[in-house]
Formats: structure tokens, C-alpha cells, sequence
């Protein structure tokens, strides 16, 4: 479903000699079939091609200072999974949170599965309530919860799966705070 599409699959980023006047340029050091980067940011891209059984690729590149000519190398290791070797250990999860949970808080991050090379959206949810990170996965409150449930979907890609959150809202006024022990009759 994902053939001939391109992934990011990383940036490589180098400290040139002066920030005020050198320009780096990123490129191979040998031709790559199947990965491209970008010359000016070192946003690599891998385009996949269900005919490519290779799991790992090992390429260089280099960054050049265009304007001392300088040139440095990194190594880079790439390790492809087919998407069909990628499972997750649930489609469905269901999470508490408190009705009084800040803007900003987390309310969801997937659960111990390599992340680095999926991307994640969310998929018909209001856009005042919720935002994802699209590299991590996590869901971040923009906005105080006004309803007791909310039913989110994730789309990740390259695997092409949907994740359903269904958030459980604890409402703050029906869980009043408990006394232990209270003594009933006080003596100063």
C-alpha cells in the first residue's frame, strides 16, 4: 500500500566551521536506490519496493562546506522491517484521565513498540481538543475536557494500522476528596 512512497526516516545534521558564513551540503558517497536526502537540511527519505529484500543497508555521507571545502563522513546502518513483521500489541486501548487535566498534559503514548519510523495522524477528532505528535505518537490536551468519553483514531504509517483510543473522563465533581479517621469530637 506504501510502494513508491517516501518515508522519513531521519535527518543527519553536521556543525559547520562558522555558522555565520559556511554553507553545508549533505549527499551519498555512492549511488542509493532506494534513499534520497535532501542537500540543505540532511532529511533522509526512503522510498520502499516490495522486490527489495534487503534488511539492512549501510551507506556514508558526507556533509561539504561549500565554503572552506571541508568535507565529513558519518556512517549510517538502516534496518527495514516489512510491514507485514510489525505488529502492535493492541489496536485498542482505554485510558482514564481526570477532568481537570491541563492543557499540555499527554493522554495517550503508544506502548513498547519501536517508534522511530512510524508516523502518526489522528483521524476525525476535534482539532480544538487534541493534537498528536507525528513522530512519537503522543496525544496532547490543548484544551479542558467538557465530555465524560472521547473515542480517538490513530492512523500509523508505513504499517497502515488504525489505533483506537477510548478516553474515559473522570468527572472532578463526583470524586470529592475523603477523610480518614476523623475525629468527632475536637478538644482545645
Amino acid at each position: 500500500n506504501n510502494i513508491n512512497k517516501p518515508i522519513i526516516i531521519g535527518q543527519i545534521s553536521a556543525q559547520p566551521y562558522n555558522k555565520n558564513r559556511s554553507h553545508l551540503i549533505y549527499q551519498f558517497l555512492s549511488s542509493t536506490k532506494y534513499f534520497y536526502i535532501n542537500p540543505d537540511n540532511g532529511i533522509m527519505n526512503y522510498v520502499s519496493n516490495k522486490y527489495d529484500n534487503k534488511t539492512i543497508r549501510q551507506f556514508q555521507i558526507t556533509a561539504h562546506d561549500l565554503i572552506y571545502q571541508q568535507n565529513a563522513i558519518a556512517n549510517v546502518i538502516v534496518y527495514i522491517f516489512p510491514p507485514e513483521s510489525i505488529f502492535l500489541n493492541s489496536l485498542i486501548y482505554h485510558q482514564t484521565i481526570s477532568e481537570i487535566l491541563p492543557p499540555g498534559s499527554i493522554v495517550f503514548q503508544p506502548d513498547n513498540f519501536n517508534t522511530q519510523n512510524f508516523q502518526y495522524s489522528l483521524l476525525d477528532y476535534d482539532t480544538n481538543l487534541f493534537e498528536i505528535n507525528a513522530n512519537t505518537g503522543q496525544i496532547i490536551l490543548r484544551n479542558y475536557l467538557f465530555d465524560l468519553f472521547y473515542s480517538l483514531k490513530i492512523h500509523v504509517s508505513p504499517i497502515n494500522h488504525i489505533l483506537i483510543i477510548k478516553l474515559t473522563v473522570l468527572d472532578y465533581n463526583d470524586h470529592p476528596p475523603m477523610f480518614f479517621n476523623l475525629p468527632l469530637n475536637l478538644t482545645i
